[in-house]
């Protein structure tokens, strides 16, 4: 009857207590509740493959809403501020990493990857070549012939995109120090000159 209140069948004893750790594989990655590096790498491989996965689908949203509120900023304000630019660089980035992602899903098949030219209607039996920059997957036929599955605007944009982001960022640092050191504060700092 007492192994029944454990939840035990009938003639079932209880043994030992366990410790927690007992029940998990001498491989798991958190033994001793510390992750291995080859465990951190491949969680971070996979936030990143999921990021680029959904970035077509995020980021021209990110994309608009910096738009937006950039030109809140310039009708506000009349003259571009630090935000502003900010807001550019933030606009700027979201379109290359978008298009990236675009670029990067356009010669992805969940499936099968050989599948891919057959589903996309080109010439070829198997993807052959991929670059991450340029962006590139080809369908590559026997004869040794490619052709792209990535769209032409992609590769465009993306080096736009980061071009842009780049600039914009360094405006808005520019800028930044600009009214740093044009501020009221700033200018009382100065050592004044001895007579």
């Amino acid at each position: 009857m007492a192994s029944r209140a454990h939840g035990l069948p009938d003639g079932a004893e209880q043994g030992p207590p366990v410790p927690l750790d007992a029940g998990r594989a001498r491989d798991s990655p958190y033994v001793g509740n510390r992750p291995r590096a080859d465990d951190v790498r491949s969680c971070v491989e996979d936030f990143l493959y999921l990021a680029v996965m959904f970035a077509p689908f995020v980021t021209p949203w990110v994309a608009l809403a910096a738009l937006v509120a950039a030109a809140r900023h310039l009708r506000g304000a009349g003259r571009p501020r630090t935000a502003t630019y900010a807001l550019a660089a933030l606009a700027a980035g979201a379109s290359a990493f978008g298009a990236y992602g675009w670029g990067v899903m356009s010669g992805f098949h969940i499936l099968d990857p050989d599948q891919m030219c057959a589903a996309q209607g080109l010439p070829g039996d198997r993807i052959v070549t991929r670059m991450t920059l340029p962006v590139s997957a080809q369908c590559v036929t026997g004869d040794g012939v490619g052709s792209e599955l990535v769209p032409g605007w992609v590769n465009p944009v993306v080096y736009a995109g980061i071009a842009l982001s780049v600039l914009a960022a360094g405006a808005a640092v520019w800028k930044a120090g600009r009214q740093r050191a044009s501020s009221p504060a700033a200018v009382s700092r100065k050592p004044q000159a001895s007579r």
